[in-house]
């Protein structure tokens, strides 16, 4: 009980008033790790790195496989610059990969990536975030990684000069976004657009930014540049077909949807695309069936999509699963 009202005033941002419940908790009663995990969590979040390095320590030691602990040391590893431990719980997650989410995958190739550009290895660091996008293509801290050292160091990779300006505004882009200066962001990854024409990377990223504007009919104007550039590239077509949902544009996301299945994609994506055109046309019994196919990859953003298709159609009766 003290565990779960710990957990909900935590994830409120109420750190103090969590820690008092969680201490509730007597240590001979302590029944997981996750216990060790949440007291972590919240002493990194309150400041007090010290005590929340030997919460994740804890957990540790309670369960050596606790992935999330791994992760949450490994960063705080690397911002001490203690390189080899990074490297102890890197290595770790990648052998034992089984027990690992896509997301917690991709942020362990970019901590080791991390790392192996701190010892000059660039070229395999590069390899290391190329990795990590597959996993996590839409996390902004691995693609602003990812473009920073390919603009850095994109001579040593055998990047041509158009390359490596694309990437050096990819960058910039990048950057602006994630702080939410999205007109600068706009002005640099038209830049990098204009450096390499025949690569869809700077297009689909101002497609991001028309999305956020609101501007749907300009982002989808350049997802169909990117795709006509790169026809076969299976990662660029879920973002196209949802801005075709958003859009309203049904038939042609329907048949969007026929050629991203002709190209063999992760299967659990195709499901979940097709939970979100049923969503939206308001078909809320076949958006569940698709839902619930697309909860066996265990992704967190099918289960809020779920949730939201049960109280739309009124179906609690599925809540459980």
């Amino acid at each position: 009980m003290f565990y779960y009202l710990g957990l909900t005033l935590f994830l409120r941002g109420q750190y103090s008033e969590a820690l008092k419940y969680i201490g509730n908790i007597e240590s001979n009663q302590i029944f997981s790790p996750k216990v060790y995990y949440l007291y972590g969590q919240v002493f990194l979040n309150s400041g007090q790195t010290d005590n929340a390095v030997k919460a994740f320590k804890a957990a540790l030691a309670a369960s050596p496989k606790h992935i999330k602990a791994r992760i949450k040391l490994a960063e705080i590893s690397y911002q001490k610059d203690a390189l080899s431990e990074v490297a102890n719980h890197t290595e770790f997650i990648l052998a034992n990969s089984g027990l690992a989410s896509k997301e917690e995958i991709a942020k362990t190739h970019y901590l080791h990536a991390r790392v192996l550009a701190t010892a000059n290895k660039y070229e395999e660091a590069v390899a290391a975030l190329q990795t990590a996008l597959k996993s996590d293509p839409e996390n902004v801290d691995i693609k602003l990684e990812y473009y920073t050292l390919r603009s850095r160091v994109g001579s040593q990779i055998k990047d041509g000069p158009g390359k490596a300006k694309m990437f050096h505004h990819l960058a910039l882009g990048e950057k602006a976004f994630k702080e939410g200066r999205t007109s600068e962001a706009l002005a640099a990854f038209l830049t990098a657009r204009d450096a390499q024409y025949d690569d869809p990377t700077p297009l689909v990223r101002l497609a991001d930014v028309f999305r956020k504007k609101g501007d749907i009919q300009s982002a989808k104007s350049n997802m169909e540049k990117a795709i006509k550039l790169t026809p076969r590239n299976v990662a660029i077509y879920p973002k196209y077909i949802r801005i075709l949902i958003e859009a309203y544009e049904f038939d042609d996301a329907v048949k969007q949807l026929e050629v991203y299945r002709g190209l063999e994609p992760p299967v659990a994506i195709y499901d979940q695309l097709q939970g979100d055109l049923n969503f939206k046309q308001e078909k809320y019994h076949p958006a569940l069936g698709w839902y619930k196919r697309a909860l066996s990859a265990s992704n967190s953003e099918v289960y809020v999509s779920y949730a939201k298709t049960i109280f739309k159609g009124n179906n609690f009766a599925d809540a459980a699963f």
